[in-house]
C-alpha cells in the first residue's frame, strides 16, 4: 500500500508539472521548486520565477485542493502575501479578465472537474494573459477590488466597510503595545503567512519567549467564527464569544487574560 501511495503521489506531482510546463518552455520561467510538502494545505508545492518580468508564480495543489499566487518581485524579492497591490491569486486574474463574470468551480479542485479540470482551466487562464506574466506590465488591482465590492453589494445590499474595526486587528494593535513589557515576541501572525499555510485558515497569533508560548486563535472559520481561545503552553485558559459584546470590551478581556498568563 505504501508503494502504491508513493507512486500515486509522484504521478500527481508529475501531472501538475506537466500541466504548467508551458511556463518554462513558452513563457521563459524557471522551475525552482517542485516537491512534496507536509506542512501546507495540499501535498505539493511548485515555484516558478521569471526575473526579467519580475514575477514569481507559486502553486500548491493535490487531488482535492488547488491554489496559485502571482507575486511581483520587489528589489529581487517577492512581495509580501498581504501586499494586495503586488500579489494576485489566480482567481483575482479570472475576476479581472471576466469583469467578475466567471465560474468559480472551474478553479475548484474539490468540484466535479477535479484537479485535472483546474489545471486545464488555470493553464488556459495564464495563456490568455501571457503579457501579464512575461512583461513588466501589471494589473490595476483597484479594479479587482471594486469588482469584488460590487459583487458583495449585490449579494448583501451594501458595500463592505473596510474602515470598521475588527477584533483581530484591534487585538494585535493592543498586543504590540504590551509585548515589550511581558517579554514575548510574535512567532506567528496568520495575516502574514502564505495562503498555502495551514495557519492561514483562521485568525491566529502565537507569542513566544524562551520555553513559554501563548496562542490566541479563532476556533473555526465556519461554525465557530466568533469564538476565540487563548492557550498557554497548549492548555486552554480562556474562551470568548466576540459576538456577544463590543469589540473594545472583547479585546480588553482577552488582553487581560494574556497578561495574567504571561
Amino acid at each position: 500500500m505504501k508503494l502504491f501511495d508513493q507512486i500515486f503521489k509522484t504521478t500527481t506531482l508529475d501531472k501538475i508539472k506537466k500541466g504548467f510546463d508551458f511556463l518554462v518552455t513558452d513563457f521563459g520561467f524557471k522551475l525552482l521548486t517542485a516537491k512534496q510538502v507536509d506542512n501546507l494545505r495540499a501535498d505539493y508545492f511548485l515555484l516558478y520565477r521569471k526575473e526579467s518580468s519580475g514575477i514569481q508564480i507559486e502553486i500548491c495543489a493535490d487531488e482535492s485542493w488547488f491554489h496559485c499566487e502571482i507575486r511581483r518581485l520587489i528589489n529581487g524579492s517577492p512581495a509580501d502575501y498581504n501586499d494586495k497591490a503586488n500579489c494576485l491569486t489566480f482567481e483575482d486574474l479570472a475576476i479581472w479578465e471576466s469583469e467578475n463574470n466567471y465560474d468559480h468551480f472551474h478553479y475548484y479542485a474539490g468540484g466535479q472537474n477535479g484537479l485535472d479540470g483546474v489545471i486545464e482551466n488555470t493553464a488556459k487562464l495564464f495563456k490568455r494573459n501571457q503579457r501579464l506574466l512575461t512583461t513588466n506590465i501589471w494589473l490595476d488591482t483597484n479594479k479587482i477590488q471594486n469588482l469584488k465590492d460590487k459583487d458583495f453589494e449585490k449579494k448583501f445590499g451594501k458595500l463592505p466597510d473596510r474602515n470598521k474595526p475588527t477584533f483581530f486587528g484591534n487585538l494585535k494593535n493592543e498586543l504590540n503595545k504590551l509585548l515589550a513589557d511581558i517579554g514575548y515576541k510574535v512567532h506567528l501572525d496568520s495575516d502574514k503567512v502564505s495562503p498555502f499555510d495551514q495557519n492561514s485558515v483562521t485568525d491566529k497569533l502565537i507569542l513566544e519567549k524562551e520555553k513559554s508560548k501563548i496562542e490566541i486563535s479563532q476556533k473555526d472559520w465556519r461554525d465557530d467564527f466568533f469564538i476565540y481561545e487563548v492557550f498557554k503552553n497548549d492548555k486552554k485558559v480562556f474562551e470568548i464569544d466576540i459576538s456577544k459584546m463590543a469589540i473594545d470590551r472583547a479585546v480588553e478581556l482577552t488582553i487581560n487574560k494574556v497578561k495574567v498568563n504571561a
